[in-house]
């Protein structure tokens, strides 16, 4: 099982965004994602659609 847990503390979540961009080109897909603060919000966008172009669509948000 594949886990990921994101933090909050802002500005750390654009990171987060290139983080999960980077595994789901390696096609490394998580069973499991939890966040607290913007790492919640990087989370549930990311759950919906977790694939690079799903990250690209949260990077532009």
């Amino acid at each position: 099982m594949k886990a990921f847990a994101l933090w909050g503390a802002g500005s750390l979540g654009a990171a987060q965004v290139g983080m999960l961009r980077a595994l789901a080109e390696h096609l490394i897909v998580p069973d499991l994602i939890v966040g607290a603060s913007v790492g919640a919000l990087d989370a549930a966008h990311y759950a919906a659609r977790p694939t690079p172009a799903g990250a690209d669509e949260l990077a532009r948000l």
